[in-house]
Formats: structure tokens, C-alpha cells, sequence
């Protein structure tokens, strides 16, 4: 790349900057990998199939009334000046203009490479001259040796029509070249023939020809050398880099770990592969034999023992449906899933009275299942003897329980209408009622609530799975937006604002009260005119204490309060 195609790129980059981070010290990433960055970078753009692209403008006369600074780059699209362009010394230099490292398109009446002096042409490699064109048109070419150890070199050679032309030569072509082979000399003719009745390759001499005897490798007992047929050489390659470990992987390199191992005889140069039986400490296949096995095993599908199971340590867990045909429990057994038992469940020993608790784990039979159940001690001893309201008390072996929704407070009443053995408990729903302070219960039905509600734990929204985020919403979202024309300062109930050309937003001063608040602020009319102004309300936005100004139409900015500033999120 020349100089003026790097100073482009760096223009581009700061030109970039300027757009995409205006007023705002930040490092920011465009395209593919958005979270590795560059150190170095202000602004990186990544992208295999996307690239940087720059106004393009028919004129300048537009942006030269906005007073660009220097440094601010362009694309002119115009018939006669058609480039790439950046602000310099108040004026626009082309910076187009280059040969590119991939070539160009050229008009061979008018491109040319070289010089338009009388000065030489240089070609340079590693800081060092190796080719130079004279201003009369001749080359010149650095003075190198030839390798001691080359046999052949690649030569220039000039054609006739003055064209070059690349051989290659023996290195003999530079000296003395054969003047005798096996004796002979003058024109010697070779010739090449295949033989399984030599052991090692020879040359015959008849005449003039010279033969050349190369042996084909035959497994003869007294053959010493041959060349290999090209079906043999197949079969080398074929069995190139094979290992045992290509069939026995996964497991330890020692042969005793695993299962398996390849043996060498050496007398008949043969290999064979012997399988390990399993037991307690290696691994192995599986026998007819008596085994042991560790670690543990898992049995994806039905699984039939003829013969029983013996645990003898660590107990068993049986989780989920199990049907129990005979069950002999000679100690403690832990069913934590449901079981269905075949017949009936009998206690050889009668357990023993239970000590006084607070509440008894107990069975109970539900349409032929037992479940678990959980009782107070007090339904041993009575249950409940006596129920009040505050004006009377029944107390009777019998109690009816009524359920009501009335009034804006929970109370226990008497129900004398319909006996003194009836007890109504009042569960109002709660609701947003303003006139009198309701409490109530929370309803599946659709329900208002007054009053600020804190929550001391995560909250879960449109879902029953438990949450670890503070707040969790499986489902959308509805923020407040409204549309703004003029001066507005914004409030507790604001959160995205659509401004149009010439509003003035003024944000709350960032005070504790207002510590975490967001606010989306957009521009969505008026040309580059016509700004849009956001002013901090008494608090400095990113440090500064100048106003925030939006030029372009569907730019927008997300600040949020740290409780006595306002920093951008967001751009």
C-alpha cells in the first residue's frame, strides 16, 4: 500500500470516529466479533463480506457551508474528478490516485510505470538493489553466484523478438559438460529396461547404447536391492502411519489398561491383537467368567438380572415408578420416587410409639395409593377445640368453615345465621382502591395494586422456573414512549423520547433519588439544521457540563443516571 492509500485509511478511520463517537471517549467495534477488540483501535470495523462506506457527494459546495475541519474525508462522485477526498488546508485533495498492490486498470495511451527524468528505474528487495533500468532503456542485474550445491539454475534467456524467457539449465552448462560416459564417447544413446532377474541395477554397454538395468523387487531369497511395482507401492502407503492406537483409544497408553494389545512374533513376522478380560482395576472385555467391574455404569435401556442383585455396601436409591413383585427390606431402604406395591405392605415388628414433635410424617391411602403427608401434633389430640371472633366462641367436635371476599380486611366471623358451628374466614382481594387502605390476597384473576411495592429477592415474570437475575420477564416488554416538539423536561414516567428538529430535552438532575434511571432519547425529524438539544438539568453529561446535541435524523443516545451524573450507554 503507497502513502497516500495509508493516509487514507487512517483518515477513514478518524473520520469514522468523528461520526460514530462524537463527544464521547469511547472505544467502539463494528461487525464480526464485537467483543474482542483491538488496543490500539478508537474505532475497529471487522467484516468479511462489508466495508467502510463514505459519503458520496456530486459536489462539495453543501458540506463546505458547514466549515469542515481538516481531516474530514469524502468520496466526490463527479464524472471528471471521481475519488476519495480529505479536508487539507481548507481545501479537498484527491488521495485516490496510486498503483495498487492487486493492480489497476490502465489506458495504455497515458499509464505508464517509471520515471519522466533521466534518472534510473530501482528494484529493491530487503532494503539491497537487485534490478535497475537504465534512463537508455538497459537492465542491469545485481552481481549473485551460483550455489556451490544447485544442480539446476533457472536462467533468463533474450528471444529474437527481444522477449525473455525463463529455462532451466544444469549447472554443467556453466563448465565442462559430460565428455565420456562408461568409456565412451561421442553420441550415446541410454536406454531403460525393467528386469527381475538382476538384484541390484547395472548399466550394459552395446555399441554405442547404454543400458540401464533397473531390478523389480521380487521377494527373491538372494535379491539385494529392486524398485517396487506401483500396486505394491499402494499397498506401503495404504498401511503408511497405521497403529494399534487407531483401533484402541480412549483410554491409558499402557497395554494393561487397555483391554487390548498388539503382539509382535518375530519369528514369523506377524502381528496379532489380544483382547484383556475386564476386572476391578483395568479395562477389558467382557467374559463368560465370574467379574468385577469399577467405575461407575449406567444402563440406558431395559435392564433383566436372572439371578438376583447383592448390594452389600452403600445402600441403593430407587428414583421414579417402580413395581415391587416380592420386596424384602432387612434395612433401611430410601424410596425416593413413586412405588407401586403388588401386594399387601406388612411390618414385622410393630413400631414403637412416636415421641411427642411439633408435626408426624404419616401414610395415608388415597384411592389405593399411599402418599406421605405431613399432620400437626394437634390432630392427634383433638384438632382444634375452640375458634373466636373477639364477641363470641364456639366450641364444638364439629366446625364448619365458610370462605367469603368482603370488605378491605381480612377478620374471622361468626356465622349466627346459619349455627354457632360455623366460621366464616373474610379473604378480601387485594385492589388499587384510593379511597380506604385494602389489604388482600393475591388472586389468579387480573388485579391493580396501590402503593410502592419493594421486593427483597429476584422476581420472576410469565414463568414458574426459578430465576437467579433480579429480574426475570419470559415473555415482552412495554416502556413508556411519547413524542417531543419543543422544551420538555422529562420524568418518572418517561423512558424513550422521539424528538423532532429544534426540541430541547432537559433531564432531571441526577441526584440519589434519581440514581439508575435510563432514558432513550431519538431523533426523528428536522435536517442537520435543525438539532436536537439535550441539556443535563443541572448535572454534567460524560463530565462535561456542555450541552448534547443530536444533528442527524434516527440518531439516537441512552444515558442513565449514577446519581450525580449522566453517562451515554448507548449511541
Amino acid at each position: 500500500m503507497n502513502k497516500a492509500l495509508q493516509t487514507a485509511a487512517r483518515i477513514a478511520v478518524m473520520a469514522g470516529v468523528t461520526l460514530v463517537a462524537s463527544q464521547a471517549s469511547a472505544q467502539l467495534k463494528v461487525g464480526n466479533n464485537p467483543t474482542v477488540m483491538n488496543k490500539s483501535a478508537v474505532l475497529e470495523l471487522e467484516s468479511t463480506r462489508q466495508g467502510l462506506l463514505l459519503p458520496r457527494l456530486t459536489d462539495t459546495s453543501a458540506i463546505n457551508g458547514l466549515t469542515p475541519p481538516d481531516g474530514m474525508i469524502i468520496f466526490l462522485n463527479t464524472p471528471t474528478g471521481r475519488g476519495m477526498y480529505v479536508r487539507k488546508d481548507g481545501g479537498w485533495s484527491n488521495i485516490s490516485n496510486g498503483w495498487g498492490l492487486k493492480g489497476n486498470e490502465v489506458d495504455p495511451m497515458t499509464d505508464f510505470i517509471g520515471s519522466t527524468n533521466p534518472a534510473p528505474l530501482i528494484f529493491k528487495t530487503n532494503g539491497a538493489q537487485r534490478l535497475e533500468m537504465t534512463a537508455s532503456g538497459q537492465f542491469k542485474v545485481s552481481t549473485t553466484s551460483f550455489p556451490a550445491s544447485a544442480t539446476e539454475l533457472d536462467v533468463v534467456i533474450l528471444g529474437t523478438d527481444g522477449t525473455l524467457r525463463q529455462r532451466k539449465l544444469n549447472n554443467a552448462a556453466f563448465g565442462d559438460l559430460v565428455k565420456s560416459f562408461n568409456g565412451l564417447t561421442g553420441d550415446v544413446v541410454f536406454n531403460t529396461a525393467a528386469s527381475t532377474g538382476q538384484n541390484d541395477a547395472n548399466i550394459t554397454t552395446a555399441g554405442t547404447t547404454q543400458t540401464l538395468n533397473l531390478p523389480i523387487m521380487n521377494g527373491g531369497a538372494s535379491q539385494l536391492y529392486g524398485f517396487l511395482t506401483l500396486a505394491d507401492w499402494k499397498k506401503i502407503q495404504a498401511l503408511n502411519g497405521l497403529k494399534i492406537e487407531d483401533f484402541i483409544t480412549g483410554v491409558a497408553a499402557a497395554d494393561a489398561k487397555r483391554g487390548a494389545k498388539l503382539e509382535y512374533d518375530n519369528v514369523n513376522n506377524t502381528y496379532s491383537l489380544k483382547m484383556i478380560a475386564a476386572d476391578a482395576t483395568n479395562a477389558g472385555i467382557v467374559t463368560t467368567d465370574a467379574q468385577s467391574f469399577a467405575g461407575a455404569k449406567t444402563f440406558k435401556a431395559l435392564t433383566t438380572f436372572e439371578k438376583g442383585i447383592n448390594i452389600t455396601a452403600d445402600g441403593a436409591t430407587v428414583k421414579g415408578l417402580t413395581s415391587l413383585e416380592t420386596l424384602k427390606a432387612s434395612g433401611t431402604s430410601d424410596l425416593t420416587g413413586d412405588v407401586t406395591l403388588g401386594g399387601l405392605l406388612k411390618f414385622t415388628t410393630a413400631p414403637a410409639d412416636a415421641p411427642v414433635l411439633p408435626s408426624y410424617d404419616v401414610l395415608l391411602t388415597n384411592a389405593g395409593t399411599v402418599q406421605k403427608k405431613t399432620l400437626n401434633s394437634a390432630a392427634f389430640d383433638g384438632a382444634i377445640q375452640e375458634i373466636t371472633d373477639g364477641t363470641a366462641s364456639v366450641k364444638e367436635s364439629k366446625i364448619k368453615f365458610l370462605t367469603d371476599n368482603k370488605g378491605n380486611d381480612f377478620k374471622i366471623a361468626l356465622d349466627a345465621a346459619t349455627g354457632n358451628n360455623s366460621v366464616t374466614f373474610n379473604l378480601p382481594d387485594a385492589d388499587a382502591t384510593a379511597s380506604a387502605e385494602k389489604r388482600g390476597v393475591v388472586s389468579t384473576g387480573a388485579q391493580s395494586f396501590a402503593g410502592a411495592k419493594n421486593f427483597r429477592d429476584n422476581v420472576a415474570v410469565g414463568k414458574l422456573t426459578a430465576t437467579t437475575s433480579t429480574l426475570d420477564v419470559a415473555g415482552s416488554v412495554a416502556m413508556s414512549i411519547r413524542t417531543v416538539t419543543g422544551t420538555e423536561t422529562l420524568g418518572d414516567k418517561d423512558n424513550t423520547i422521539l424528538a423532532e428538529g429544534n426540541a430541547v430535552i432537559i433531564l432531571p438532575k441526577a441526584a440519589a433519588a434519581n440514581l439508575g434511571r435510563i432514558y432513550t432519547i431519538k431523533k426523528i425529524s428536522g435536517d442537520i439544521d435543525l438539532p436536537v438539544t439535550i441539556k443535563g438539568g443541572g448535572s454534567n453529561i460524560e463530565g462535561s457540563a456542555a450541552d448534547y446535541v443530536i444533528y442527524n435524523d434516527w440518531t439516537f443516545v441512552t444515558l442513565q443516571s449514577s446519581g450525580s451524573a449522566w453517562y451515554i450507554i448507548r449511541k
